[in-house]
């Protein structure tokens, strides 16, 4: 199975940089309150392509374009004691003879195209080649598998040679594939007191733990269970691997959203929010979901993977669209600017009452947003000015304010709100740059380094200098040591040809490996 991204799709180069800046600044926060963006794969996927392994290279794009949770209906076939992805319960000479073919099926008034034996294993193997490629500091995110268990098949008869074996569950399956990279409840249960987790009640790593000290990748989640009391799928196997619906509980349809206090929603554990075919998610309402804190999943057939990924495009909580722009498409399309700054440098962030970011001239001038000790206290500074005077002006406020950015989307409906209560129009200066190199979007300040790019400090370049000068200092002396001693090469010339007759026969041509 060929799992690359379909051609002709995927994200831009813009959308790619916005997502890992949006997932930079989320460093610190834990994962349980991270924004992840979502798709039902009956919905999205399978009603499109078929329940077929073409579909999984649909979903790797899909994946590779940052839609990162996924929620799966896995049918357990009561007799055959296996995973299918296709809803149809197959018999034992399908499941026998027909394991690879791709066959049409009438069931009620539905009709599907099914791959008979694409099952569980597939579509995990699907999801760990893709998080192998990209497990990169570059590329690497959280990823969150959602699962709906249906029975089917009871009460048929199947030959007992074709059974699956009792170790075909989701826990061994997931641990199979996803190793080390799969975070568990038993995990999660044993996690170490860390000051990055001591101020969450619910336990959970930050973002930066979860990557890159803990090198996982992804959680497994089984949220609804069809199943008959008399099941032959032992639920229990999934213990401390599999998270249950007592950890995810905060699944709410897009027309339930509510608009609470924003501090009590941010208790609140993995926040989902999902759409249906009589209630789509558009642009807006999905923008608008994502602002309030909540994590979307597409449940309705949105045509096809390109259209599925530009509606996602438009609804981060974090840039707006088609940002950030590169620093000469900024200036040439900087509505605002007057030409009286003799400086440009269009490689800093604002954010308007919008709640959105967009890039502007570092050295115009704006207001500055300034956090204080709680994530949910902002203030903006009293006086504009450049983005390299923020730091000052922030430390100037009363209290214990610095210049900050916000690290999740209610954090930042918090902000804009704020700047809209004080009749603030102007966009107002946040703490992110791609000041030390082009695209490298940072927090920290003016003076931060792009973590994606090496840089040599002086003490670095003296600590490569000495050895070399010590081996530079070695050549000249013996250079000077060779000049004063003589050595009789034209009394031994016949035999220093020898010696190099024998080291070049020796000798391969070509490249050394």
């Amino acid at each position: 199975m060929n799992l690359t991204a379909a051609d002709g799709s995927g994200n831009s180069a813009r959308q790619r940089i916005a997502l890992r800046s949006q997932r930079d600044v989320s460093a610190n926060v834990t994962i349980d309150q991270v924004s992840t963006r979502g798709v039902s794969l009956s919905s999205v996927i399978f009603e499109e392509y078929g329940y077929t392994s073409d579909a999984l290279v649909q979903l790797y794009t899909l994946l590779d374009s940052g839609i990162h949770s996924v929620v799966a209906d896995l049918y357990w076939n009561e007799g055959l004691r296996r995973f299918q992805l296709c809803p149809v319960p197959f018999d034992n000479i399908l499941w026998q003879f027909e394991n690879s073919t791709v066959r049409y099926f009438e069931e009620g008034t539905s009709s599907y195209q099914c791959e008979v034996g694409l099952g569980l294993e597939d579509l995990i193997y699907a999801v760990s080649e893709y998080l192998d490629e990209s497990n990169t500091n570059l590329k690497a995110d959280i990823m969150v598998m959602i699962f709906n268990i249906i029975s089917i098949g009871s009460g048929r008869q199947y030959d007992a040679s074709l059974q699956g074996s009792p170790n075909n569950t989701i826990a061994n399956t997931a641990s199979y594939f996803f190793g080390s990279k799969l975070f568990t409840p038993s995990l999660l249960e044993n996690q170490d007191t860390l000051d990055s987790t001591s101020n969450n009640p619910n336990g959970y790593p930050t973002l930066q733990d979860f990557l890159f000290n803990q090198l996982h990748r992804v959680l497994t989640v089984t949220w609804k269970r069809s199943l008959p009391t008399n099941t032959t799928y032992n639920l229990s196997s999934d213990n401390g691997v599999v998270f249950n619906s007592s950890y995810f509980n905060s699944f709410t349809p897009l027309q339930n959203v509510y608009m609470d206090n924003v501090t009590e929603r941010a208790t609140v554990p993995w926040r989902f929010s999902f759409d249906s075919d009589e209630d789509e998610f558009t642009a807006s309402s999905m923008n608008s979901v994502v602002l309030e804190g909540y994590s979307p999943i597409l449940d309705h057939d949105s045509g096809n993977v390109n259209q599925t990924i530009a509606l996602f495009n438009q609804s981060l909580w974090s840039w707006d669209v088609n940002e950030p722009k590169s620093p000469s498409v900024a200036k040439a399309t900087d509505d605002s600017s007057d030409n009286s700054f003799s400086k440009d440098a269009y490689r800093c962030a604002v954010i308007g009452s919008d709640g959105l970011w967009r890039v502007a001239n570092c050295y115009s001038d704006h207001r500055g947003a300034c956090r204080g000790s709680n994530e949910f206290d902002w203030r903006t500074t009293r006086n504009v000015g450049s983005y390299f005077n923020m730091d000052d002006m922030c430390n100037n406020i009363e209290g214990d304010y610095t210049f900050s950015v916000p690290e999740t989307s209610l954090q930042q409906k918090y902000l804009a709100n704020y700047i809209s209560s004080q009749n603030i129009s102007a966009t107002v200066w946040i703490n992110m740059n791609s000041i030390a190199v082009e695209d490298c979007w940072i927090t920290g300040g003016p003076y931060a380094n792009c973590p994606y790019q090496r840089v040599q400090s002086k003490r670095n370049f003296a600590r490569m200098i000495v050895p070399a000068s010590v081996a530079a200092a070695f050549v000249i002396a013996m250079m000077l040591l060779m000049r004063f001693r003589k050595v009789p090469i034209q009394k031994n010339r016949k035999r220093w040809r020898h010696i190099e007759r024998e080291k070049t026969e020796g000798e391969y041509d070509g490249v050394p490996s």
